[in-house]
């Protein structure tokens, strides 16, 4: 016959299953890694972020599972009654808010991967570099080209300030001359400059 676990490996199995379904909760609430690291490019912390959430959906998913086969272990590392009951709900209600927001994100979010060079653009010249974000909606809403001054920090690190948000024309080429911005449309040739300029002294 089997011999049971001992007390404290059902007590360590309860802080796994708390550790996969928490842990992603508090990455999203107390510090987004992508939005705090603003490494390289804005591009790659997309991808990086499409992926983050992926590897939330699969964490969450094993807390899950896990806390469905507690029945048989969960009581030995709590007392039976009120605490069991809050650690299942807040787990499950936890697991399963979160993994419709994920699922959700993802859905909307997949063209980070499949056209991330059609939704981030950048140029540089004269010592400065220009980004732009493509927020394309499609049939949901409306359309546009967010354009900003991409500041750089040590180590390889950040900083975007708005210039300016224009209507959507398409994929775009974006060029930079003279603090310059244009962009022309590889559809039609149509360009939008509207006088938009870079100023380098808000890095400063």
């Amino acid at each position: 016959m089997k011999a049971p676990d001992s007390p404290a490996l059902h007590g360590g199995r309860i802080l796994i299953i708390l550790a996969l379904v928490f842990l992603p909760l508090a990455e999203t609430v107390f510090f987004s890694t992508t939005g705090q690291l603003r490494w390289h490019s804005p591009e790659l912390m997309g991808q990086l972020a499409y992926w983050i959430r992926l590897l939330k959906i699969v964490s969450i998913s094993a807390g899950l599972y896990l806390l469905t086969r507690s029945a048989t272990y969960l009581p030995y590392g709590v007392k039976r009654g009120v605490l069991k009951g809050l650690i299942e709900v807040s787990v499950i209600l936890a697991g399963t808010i979160q993994l419709a927001f994920l699922l959700l994100g993802t859905v909307f979010f997949h063209s980070d991967i499949t056209h991330s060079h059609y939704l981030h653009k950048e140029a540089s010249g004269d010592g400065e570099t220009v980004y732009v974000y493509t927020s394309d909606p499609g049939a949901m809403g409306k359309a546009y080209h967010h354009i900003y001054v991409k500041c750089s920090l040590p180590f390889g690190r950040y900083e975007l300030h708005k210039l300016a948000r224009v209507d959507w024309i398409g994929d775009v080429d974006l060029t930079l001359s003279h603090g310059q911005v244009e962009l022309t449309s590889k559809r039609n040739n149509e360009s939008v400059s509207s006088d938009i300029r870079a100023d380098a002294s808000v890095c400063k």
